[in-house]
């Protein structure tokens, strides 16, 4: 049992229209349903804006907190109670973002927090439909999407021809704040860009507290010896490839621990290899290739979230016991089904239709740095915020550790110099002798017996 808001923030003269839905299963019963006008001041500013009247950043910076507050009053007229248990449950009001002004500017709407002070926090996210939906469409959508209630047809569900029914998916689906891209100057076309790459970080901080248990599940395996490994096609498989190349030198691990597979291979990385993406026979090779087991977590990343070799690659690390986390960018979507943990941060369609490796990308590549991040802090990886299990193997880097060593205890370059030399260049171990006031030997002892775990070992007694 939940309530579900669909809203729409309109034109000037329309305001903010809102329907309030009880979802109970299949049922639904409408609480409420109003138009609420714009404050007087906004609704001028908005006209001024939409007649094609210049107005500067910090306007358009006022005009957003402006519609915040005033989706609030709607929601409080409304008397939309959202306990912090209704918040913590996931409840979510959706935007449609039609191509009004006030669509454009609200986007993902973090301000949305400020709906009800004290009564917890919506979060308005923006999906796409066709002219003509109505706040009721937006609730119904936002129900079905939250899987408390059937919604529009699926779009995991195959078409009748045997080939599956992209049209519904978020990430294909037309973007109308763009829809005059060819025709704008060149300074407008990337305004429209950067307008809609502000909307994914949004997106993603709704996903934290998803990201965050995946966090702990693949640390928890990986301090048993379990490796993280990315599995994904196209642009999807890249940003695993990237990462997975990354984490090893910054935080001190062998390769084999972080692995990526791309769907067509090595060639896929540089090349574009399409047809490999529907090669489910080769996704669920690569899992027995790399024999995975029950420690190993494998994050299948597909913007659809329904990409053939990522959902075979799923299926069989599941049948094998490890840990399956997905990473998709549509809600619902059939890496679900198949994930321990689901991560879906929804950007909403990208400025050139269907073109994933922009927003979609961009949700996917800050996802993982949290994820591979959060592992590695989890880990030991670092002390304070410095990368302390780095491997200095150029002139930067042992530039670098040195000055780790300096600022991790206070001590001069000249002193941190000579620490690093007596414990042949390993970081944690000059941090732990020059804070413990111990052996190099000693240090390392400590480290051991910490799991590498800098805070841990200057807390062991001698």
């Amino acid at each position: 049992l939940m309530n579900v808001a669909g809203i729409i923030c309109g034109p000037a003269e329309t305001g903010v229209e809102l329907v309030l839905l009880e979802i109970d299963g299949s049922a639904e019963r409408e609480l409420d349903r109003r138009a609420i006008p714009y404050p007087q001041a906004l609704r001028v500013a908005l006209t001024r804006l939409e007649s094609g009247q210049e107005a500067g950043g910090a306007a358009f910076v006022s005009l957003h907190g402006e519609l915040g507050r005033a989706l609030g009053s709607a929601l409080r007229a409304a008397r939309v109670q959202l306990s912090g248990a209704l918040a913590a449950a996931g409840c979510r009001g959706y935007l449609l973002p039609a191509s009004t002004l006030p669509g454009v500017l609200l986007g993902d709407l973090g301000l949305a927090g400020e709906a009800a002070p004290g009564e917890g926090r919506l979060p308005v996210v923006p999906l796409s439909y066709e002219a003509g939906a109505t706040p009721l469409d937006c609730a119904r959508t936002a129900a079905a999407l939250l899987g408390l209630a059937p919604g529009p047809a699926n779009p995991a569900q195959p078409a009748a021809n045997g080939q599956s029914d992209f049209a519904g998916l978020l990430t294909e689906g037309r973007n109308p704040r763009t829809l005059d891209l060819d025709r704008l100057p060149t300074l407008a076309v990337l305004r429209l860009i950067n307008a809609e790459d502000a909307r994914v970080a949004p997106a993603v901080a709704l996903e934290l507290a998803r990201i965050a248990e995946a966090v702990d599940r693949v640390a928890e395996r990986m301090q048993a010896g379990g490796r993280l490994i990315y599995i994904g096609a196209g642009t999807s498989g890249r940003m695993g490839v990237l990462d997975a190349s990354e984490v090893p030198p910054t935080f001190g691990l062998s390769p084999e621990w972080v692995l990526a597979r791309i769907a067509g291979g090595a060639k896929a990385i540089t090349q574009t290899v399409e047809e490999s993406e529907d090669d489910a026979a080769a996704g669920a090779a690569e899992i027995a290739a790399l024999n995975v087991g029950p420690r190993d977590s494998v994050v299948g990343i597909a913007a659809s979230g329904r990409t053939p070799y990522v959902l075979a690659a799923l299926r069989a690390a599941r049948e094998r016991g490890a840990l399956t986390v997905s990473l998709a960018c549509n809600r619902p979507a059939p890496m679900e089904e198949l994930a321990d943990v689901a991560i879906a941060p929804l950007v909403g369609p990208e400025a050139v239709s269907g073109s994933t490796r922009l927003k979609a990308g961009t949700a996917q590549k800050m996802v993982l740095n949290m994820l591979s991040t959060g592992v590695m802090v989890r880990l030991g990886k670092t002390f304070s915020n410095l990368m302390v299990d780095m491997r200095a193997s150029n002139l930067k880097l042992r530039a670098r550790a040195l000055r780790m060593v300096a600022v991790a205890t206070g001590q001069p370059e000249a002193a941190a110099a000579e620490a690093l030399a007596a414990c042949d260049g390993e970081v944690k171990t000059a941090i732990v002798t020059l804070l413990a006031n111990v052996t190099p030997a000693e240090a390392r002892r400590r480290l051991a017996e910490s799991q590498g775990r800098v805070r841990a070992a200057l807390e062991l007694a001698a």
